[in-house]
Parts: C-alpha cells; sequence; structure tokens
C-alpha cells in the first residue's frame, strides 16, 4: 500500500470552495469507546466554528478502516498513526494530535482473579493488536472483544483479569462509576498522540482544521 501524504494549504476561515467540497460530510469513531463521546462534541464545535456540518457514525474499531477504505466514511474522529498502514485510500491527518493517549495494562487488585483470567483487548484498535501479538503467545491467556463496552462488562463480572486500555477511559470510567471493580495500573505501554484523519480530498478544510486545533487546544481537556 502506498501512503500519500499532501501538503496542506488553506486560509484559516476563509471557504473559497462549496460546502460540499471544502466540507467533510460523514466520520466514524470507534464504538464503546467512553472518549469518543466528549472528543466527538468538542468535534463538532470545531467542525460548526469552520462552517461545516459533520455526522459523526460509531462504528467497531475494525469496521471504521474498513469503512473508510470503502468510501463509506470521509475519515475518522481520532486513530494512533499506527493505524495509518491499514488505510488503502489517501488521506491526510492534522498537522497537530488532538491529544496524547497514555496507553496501559490494568489489572483487577484480586490476585486469583488477575493471575488466572485472561487479558482483554479490542479488535481493531491497533495498538492492543500489536501489544497482544508482541507479548502473548499462548491465545488462551487473551479474549478478544468487538468493543470497549463488551470488555469493560467482562472485566467487571471477572470475567478477564486485565484489560488494555488509556488512563484517561480509567478515569473516565472510574468516575462514572462504569467500573464496578477498581482497577490497579499493571504496566504503562507508551504515550501516544491521536491525530484526526481525512480523505486527501478535504486537505484544504484540514489544513483550517489544524489551525484551530493549534491555535486553541481545545482537546486538552482531555489529557
Amino acid at each position: 500500500m502506498t501512503v500519500v501524504f499532501v501538503v496542506l494549504l488553506g486560509k484559516f476561515g476563509v471557504n473559497a470552495q462549496s460546502p460540499n467540497s471544502y466540507c467533510p460530510q460523514k466520520i466514524g469513531m470507534i464504538q464503546g469507546d467512553p472518549l469518543a463521546v466528549p472528543a466527538k462534541e468538542i468535534l463538532l464545535k470545531v467542525y460548526k466554528k469552520l462552517g461545516c456540518n459533520i455526522k459523526v457514525v460509531p462504528l467497531p474499531g475494525a469496521r471504521g478502516i474498513l469503512h473508510f477504505n470503502k468510501k463509506l466514511v470521509d475519515g475518522e474522529l481520532y486513530r494512533l498513526p499506527l493505524a495509518e498502514k491499514a488505510y488503502e485510500r489517501t488521506f491526510v491527518r492534522s498537522l497537530v494530535p488532538l491529544f496524547k493517549l497514555t496507553n496501559a495494562v490494568w489489572e483487577n487488585p484480586d490476585y486469583n482473579i488477575s493471575s488466572k483470567k485472561p487479558l482483554g483487548y479490542v479488535r481493531g484498535i491497533k495498538w492492543h493488536e500489536e501489544y497482544v501479538q508482541n507479548h502473548f503467545l499462548d491465545m488462551q491467556k487473551i479474549a478478544q472483544f468487538n468493543s470497549e463496552d463488551k470488555m469493560y462488562e467482562a472485566f467487571n463480572r471477572g470475567i478477564i483479569g486485565a484489560f488494555l486500555s488509556e488512563k484517561q477511559t480509567v478515569k473516565l470510567l472510574s468516575e462514572d462509576g462504569r467500573l464496578t471493580v477498581s482497577p490497579r495500573l499493571k504496566l504503562t505501554v507508551e504515550s501516544k498522540p491521536l491525530y484526526h484523519y481525512l480523505n486527501s480530498k478535504y486537505s484544504t478544510f484540514m489544513a483550517d482544521f489544524s489551525k484551530v486545533i493549534e491555535a486553541e487546544h481545545p482537546f486538552s481537556i482531555l489529557e
């Protein structure tokens, strides 16, 4: 696959093109990702500031990339750069990250559960897949889920003893009471930037979007 990076040029706040050619129409977000909900609301405000109304559709992790490749969506709310190798269409990413994620391994504080139950991860979330591929040879020690919601539910029920997630997400879920078992941080994997992605035909819009993000830092509350 050949990835084409497009040089972004544009004047912030000026839209000389028709709305249909300047504005993306539909983008995907990862279904069941707790951070995606507040991130979507911030994104909608930035798009509106640029004169665009966008539809954001929740999709399972792997399906979001598939929908982009099949031209069913114009881009994705956010992804780690790891996802770029899976894109089959030309794309542009925001010149600056929306925010950074701290990826980590979390475990049940009860050793009898954490030591005997598998680790949960979500298919289609690239850093999950990469971590599992690099650290697990025994498939019985891992459990795959199609959404983060299902994974967290399994953790609450003691079906899995650990899971992969971001510090921001675990903090949000704990504050909302959606994690009935308080997970313990076992290992910090890495801190990585999340970028907004669009098809390369929206390069002018992405240039303007990037200028707003760089100037106003609206996503910083999620770090």
